[in-house]
């Protein structure tokens, strides 16, 4: 019955580097008899509904949040204890992978697929994925060099593009004033070329229409080099 229950839950999707800080959070205090948000107090709200909803999937709790044996053995592991337990975990829990794939192989595309088919879609798969993926590398699971270049790419922190306008000093800090933006110069002959877009006038026009065409034209002299009017 447990595990039609958790046929039901979505893949856990929670970032690795959150479960396992909460992990090693819980070994250095005690584990509480219920896991819930009032005993995640250094997690996000949003991340403690991720990281609860992960450890449902993973069977670390039940659905009243009630720690399972596997969560106390994890909490109590040393290093290479803790290797076996992810493994066991996963081997649990993923079976539709890897009773559908050799992970030693696939490819990022073949291992999406699988949880897609789960209902798991968007960047929630995305994550699912990443979850899976730094879980099974944690677990010393083989993984394709595919895998581990997309499992680097997830995992990684984006780096941040430096303005083009923004200067550094020669120490390399952040300088007390921004660079404008540099406006490129109206090149030569840009009078004549928009004199040819522009309608001729007719002295047969009604006054409204004569006077937009002069506050046009008004408009169009402003807008050319000085050596141009």
């Amino acid at each position: 019955m447990a595990e039609q229950k958790q046929e039901h839950l979505a893949p856990a999707y929670v970032p690795w580097r959150t479960l396992t800080n909460y992990i090693n959070s819980l070994r250095e205090s005690s584990l509480p008899s219920q896991i819930n948000r009032s005993v995640m107090d250094k997690t996000s709200y949003s991340g403690q509904a991720q990281l609860l909803a992960g450890m449902r999937y993973l069977g670390l709790i039940d659905t009243h949040g009630t720690p399972q044996a596997i969560l106390a053995q994890w909490v109590e592991a040393d290093e290479a204890n803790q290797t076996k337990i992810i493994g066991k975990i996963l081997s649990d829990r993923y079976a539709f992978v890897f009773d559908n794939l050799d992970v030693g192989r696939a490819s990022p595309a073949e291992v999406e697929k699988q949880f897609r088919e789960r209902g798991i879609v968007g960047s929630t798969a995305e994550r699912a994925v990443a979850f899976f993926l730094n879980a099974a590398d944690a677990a010393g699971v083989t993984l394709s060099p595919h895998l581990k270049k997309k499992n680097r790419s997830s995992s990684g922190v984006p780096r941040r593009t430096r303005s083009p306008h923004r200067k550094r000093g020669s120490n390399g800090t952040k300088p007390d004033s921004v660079t404008p933006l540099a406006v490129a110069p109206i090149p030569a002959g840009f009078q004549d070329l928009l004199l040819q877009k522009f309608p001729q006038f007719d002295p047969g026009w009604a006054d409204a229409l004569k006077q937009q065409w002069f506050e046009g034209f008004q408009k169009l002299m402003g807008m050319a080099p000085k050596d141009e009017k």
